[in-house]
């Protein structure tokens, strides 16, 4: 027998587990009006999602797990922009060409932005580059 038939077909049982872990995460945000994504919510995030939760005070074994599962997700995971209202252009992951999804350099200037919905001007929505360029001199 060989060393997965053993384990029951599992190469790493941490894995596997991580993995199972990061399914209920993706479930709880894409899921939010269950009655387990409610309830976490109500006592650990109750003015955000899921992915700026913390542990909090006193928190369950199974909330500890979920809280580590949450960057398995994170790490291959991206904004779809969209109108940009909810995403911080320091701390969300949503520049897809990007190493990491994040914007790595700090602005130019005193007038920071802090989220991407300020980069996006006008109807249709389109980047306001003549802002970007200033901000962040990209080119030359």
């Amino acid at each position: 027998m060989t060393w997965c038939e053993v384990h029951g077909g599992f190469r790493s049982i941490r894995l596997f587990n991580e993995a199972l872990l990061a399914k209920q995460v993706w479930r709880l945000h894409t899921m939010p009006n269950s009655i387990l994504a409610r309830t976490y919510k109500d006592k650990y995030y109750p003015s955000g999602n899921i992915f700026q939760a913390s542990n909090g005070p006193y928190p369950s074994y199974a909330w500890r797990s979920i809280c580590q599962a949450t960057e398995v997700i994170k790490r291959g995971s991206c904004w779809n922009v969209g109108n940009g209202q909810d995403i911080s252009i320091w701390s969300d992951n949503w520049v897809p060409q990007q190493n990491g999804f994040k914007i790595l350099t700090r602005p130019n200037g005193v007038n920071r932005v802090d989220k991407v919905s300020e980069l996006i001007e006008g109807q249709p929505p389109k980047w306001n580059h003549s802002l970007i360029d200033q901000r962040w001199k990209l080119y030359g």
